[in-house]
């Protein structure tokens, strides 16, 4: 081959190298991916299927693409920068048995996903571990991605991860996709791990009937981790069905930090405007004495459990080297026996002598004897020697045995001795930590059979994978220590929504609460509770309430409080409270305090402040004008919303004073002869925030004078509380339908005679046109106006001058007659 050829060779070598390296759209300078098409699309997922591909890897989508009617279209891994520059990938249908289902399934830490939109259906079966429309499982970041569509999983279900791992990072994101799921859904994540910050979710979340569903949220379902500056704005949750449900997070032990909702939040137990169900953080100190006690008990373990170890490895030892001479004894004894038969054999062919042979054999066989006994001598000496090994590791583990007892007798007796300290330690705010939900902030209404709060519906260790248990919790101190720290704080939140219960448990912060602290938070919505505990902060909680404020209606049979239906400790709170209860121990602070009560204040005229009673410096009674001039007061005591809603829609929000009368409704325009019309709650005071319903009726066509034959008929567009007001006088007649806002009637007139018809509205003496219709006239006439009718002369026969004069003829004759007869 000449040297021109080779060098062709060698280039052509490795041009052919470079593409099985790069694909034709890779650069391999930077290591940059163009993708344009959906063929692309595929050969990036296809080369996906291993992490080394992606490794370093920069891929940009360069414009949208429609993936519909495509297969094999999911990347399995991806470990390297994938930037959609804002374009959307679309046409996504996946429906699988993946145990991890997306567009992206696994998104490796490092990775990173940004600026992609994604519309895609994607259904996925209970095997399926996560699973997502953009990425089943992320360690890494996704960021400033949007998702359309819909998802339906079964566990760790998401619009953007099915889990977002430890390490993962979702951030600047946003749901429109609807969700349905049974465990761990969320519109962001279907679990979170790690960080979730400033999205946001659209979509909604579990809207139809799922007995089983746990662990449903607006922006994630399970929160282990942190999620931070969130919003959402879907409805969550089915009525009376689903456990764990919450506008942010179904269930958290991590951190919830300044995030919002406005969605309304369905569900069975535990339903949260914010969270649904919060878990205490726990954390174990033991003292200096029971640590030494530990380190102590445990060298003197580890060293007679190291001594047993020995032990036992030269007991295996001797047994393997004892069992290797043993065997190969018994296989040369083996050996010799067969060496000696075949002798035998061969001998007894030849020989003749028969004595001599029996002879010869019997000494073949003391021979065989005395090996054999050999052998079992050699393994009765092996099994004693492991014997022997065997006693002394037991030995030790009993000795093993005796340290780990003394250990913790001793360990037990300083407990004993000092106690175990337990520390709520709930009350320091001062660095986020978990067990903490933090200036966040709910709008939606909350609605429950069992523990409904604005923000958290229950705040207690989750005892039990039946969530049909009831609300009774482990004991939290069961622990053994020297020091057991509790965390499980709700700070500086704020709820406005209505918290409803069908049955019990119902709080404006939460519904319900074993351990912990609720510091500083705001309430001005609305709580009811079916049976019992309904409280403006809390429903029940076996915790410490601390600076809150509440304004509200407060409803339920007993345990009823403008800050809590029952509480543990209760400190310088504030309420103005309307309650409404029929059993036992309402007030207006606190319906129960089960330890103590200081530095409240409330405004209340329909009991006292705890259990109906006021001891001053527990709760004391203020004026309203006194309690909105004292320091601190948050604007919703001074600033009242009354909203108008037309079933269930917006039709105006109106800011009031507390205790001002509405001026004026909103009216709603009349649709196929019906009309609104506002509930009579409408007209009364205003002393909390609240929701103006009312009701559709038929509009009335006709309104009548109520003469068995009607004088009067008013046709027109009327509503059912309207009713015709007629006034005669001597000026004719003024006719009004009172209970409406119709400007012009159209009347009925009952007369048979022709005549003139005037306006005589306000002095006025228009003539008015009319028609006539059988025996009634029909004319128009402002609605409160005034009339007169005047027959023709024609219709009423000969003019009445004409009678006039003939009544006076007659009447001249008849005197002058008798005149002419006096005379006579």
């Amino acid at each position: 081959m000449n040297r021109s050829l080779k060098k062709a060779a060698a280039v052509l070598l490795i041009w052919i190298l470079c593409f099985q390296i790069f694909p034709a759209n890779v650069s391999a300078e930077d290591n940059v991916l163009q993708i344009s098409s959906a063929h692309d699309w595929l050969e990036f997922a296809k080369n996906c299927r291993t992490d080394s591909f992606s490794k370093g890897l920069t891929a940009e989508l360069t414009q949208d693409i429609d993936l519909s009617g495509e297969e094999d279209i999911t990347v399995a891994i991806f470990c390297g920068t994938f930037d959609g520059n804002g374009h959307t990938i679309s046409g996504v249908t996946l429906d699988t048995d993946s145990s991890s289902q997306g567009l992206f399934r696994f998104l490796s830490e490092g990775a990173v996903i940004k600026q992609l939109d994604v519309s895609a259906d994607v259904t996925t079966v209970e095997e399926s571990a996560a699973s997502a429309i953009l990425c089943g499982k992320n360690y890494g970041i996704i960021e400033n991605c949007k998702v359309y569509g819909t998802l339906a999983a079964y566990e760790n279900g998401g619009g953007i991860a099915g889990l977002n791992g430890e390490g993962g990072v979702i951030e600047d994101c946003v749901s429109h996709a609807d969700i349905q799921g049974t465990f761990n859904t969320g519109g962001i994540a279907g679990s979170n791990e790690g960080l979730i910050e400033s999205c946001e979710n659209f979509g909604s979340i579990n809207l139809t009937a799922n007995e089983t569903a746990t662990n449903t949220g607006g922006i994630v379902g399970k929160n282990t981790g942190t999620v931070s500056g969130c919003e959402n704005y879907g409805d969550v949750g089915y009525s009376h069905t689903g456990y764990n449900t919450g506008g942010v997070a179904g269930y958290s032990s991590g951190i919830v930090s300044t995030c919002s909702n406005t969605g309304n939040i369905y569900g069975r137990r535990d339903i949260g405007g914010i969270c649904g169900q919060m878990e205490p953080s726990y954390n174990i100190e033991y003292g200096q004495d029971v640590l030494d006690i530990i380190e102590n008990g445990t060298s003197a373990f580890t060293a007679a459990l190291s001594d047993a170890a020995s032990d036992l490895q030269i007991a295996a030892g001797n047994g393997v080297a004892g069992l290797e001479s043993i065997l190969s004894a018994a296989k040369n004894l083996g050996s010799d026996i067969s060496e000696k038969v075949s002798d035998i054999e061969a001998e007894g062919s030849m020989t003749e002598d028969v004595d001599s042979y029996i002879s010869d054999i019997s000494e073949e066989l003391e021979s065989l004897t005395d090996s054999l006994s050999q052998v079992y001598g050699q393994a009765l000496g092996t099994a004693s020697q492991a014997e022997t090994d065997l006693d002394n590791a037991a030995s030790d583990l009993e000795r093993a045995q005796s340290a780990i007892e003394d250990m913790w007798a001793n360990v037990d007796s300083a407990l004993s001795d000092s106690g175990t300290d337990i520390e709520d330690i709930s009350g320091l705010v001062g660095e986020l930590s978990d067990g903490m939900i933090v200036s966040c902030e709910n709008t939606g209404d909350i609605e429950a059979d069992y523990c409904a709060g604005g923000i958290i519906g229950n705040l207690s260790l989750e005892l039990t994978e039946d969530q049909e248990e009831g609300t009774e919790t482990a004991d939290e101190g069961l622990v053994t220590g020297v020091t057991l720290f509790i965390r499980a704080t709700v700070y500086a939140c704020e709820n406005s929504g209505n918290a409803k219960t069908k049955y019990d448990y119902a709080g404006g912060i939460t519904g319900y609460g074993r351990i912990g602290a609720v510091i500083s938070c705001i309430n001005s919505g609305n709580t009811e509770a079916g049976r019992d505990y309904s409280g403006g902060i809390c429903g029940y909680f076996d915790g410490n309430i601390e600076g809150c404020y509440s304004i509200g209606l407060f409803k339920g049979s007993s345990y009823v409080g403008g800050i809590s239906g029952s509480a543990n400790v209760i400190e310088n709170s504030a309420a103005i409270a309307t309650l409404s209860w029929e059993g036992a121990c309402a007030g207006a602070v606190s319906g129960q305090v089960e330890d103590s009560a200081f530095g409240n204040v409330f405004v209340c005229d329909s009991t006292g402040g705890i259990d109906g009673t006021t001891i001053s410096g527990q709760s004391d009674m203020l004026t309203y004008e006194e309690m909105i001039q004292r320091e601190g007061i948050p604007e919703c005591f001074s600033i009242l919303t009354v909203r108008f809603e037309e079933d269930g829609r917006l039709i105006k929000s109106v800011q009031v004073s507390y205790g001002e009368t509405l001026a004026q409704l909103p009216e709603i325009e009349r649709v196929n002869g019906q009309y609104w019309e506002w509930d009579r709650e409408s007209e009364e005071a205003v002393y909390y925030n609240k929701t103006i319903d009312g009701k559709w009726n038929n509009m009335i066509t006709t309104l009548s004078s109520g003469e068995d034959l009607p004088l009067f008929l008013v046709e027109g567009e009327f509503d059912d509380n309207a009713y015709l007001k007629v006034i005669e006088d001597k000026a004719g007649y003024t006719l009004a339908a009172e209970g409406s806002s119709i400007e012009t009637l159209t009347v009925r007139f009952y007369t048979e005679e022709e005549g003139t018809v005037t306006d005589t509205t306000d002095g006025g003496s228009k003539k008015l046109t009319y028609e006539r219709d059988g025996r009634y006239i029909i004319f128009e006439l402002e609605n409160g106006g005034s009339f007169t009718f005047f027959p023709s002369e024609e219709e009423r026969g000969i003019p009445l001058w004409i009678w006039a004069a003939a009544v006076g003829a007659v009447l001249a004759a008849g005197v002058g007659i008798v005149l002419l007869k006096h005379y006579r």
